[in-house]
């Protein structure tokens, strides 16, 4: 939602802060296990609500290209 937020917000210039040393937010992802058998894991979410024609969400993620690469389970 940072990310979004400072886009919606371009026009302003504004500047994004992390907690961590590594960017993602909830959508960040970790490598666990033996060094020899590693598995990576996502630590929270990365999905795209599904919209419809005409909301202010669904003109978003056309203006950002998600439309043409996302794929939507239905």
């Amino acid at each position: 939602s940072g990310l979004s937020t400072a886009y919606l917000l371009r026009e302003f210039s504004p500047v994004l802060f992390e907690l961590r040393d590594q960017y993602g937010g909830n959508a960040m992802g970790e490598i666990w296990g033996d060094p020899l058998d590693e598995k990576p894991y996502s630590m929270g979410t990365a999905y795209v609500i599904s919209t419809e024609e005409g909301e202010p969400l669904h003109e978003f993620y056309r203006e950002l290209g998600v439309l043409d690469t996302a794929r939507f389970a239905g």
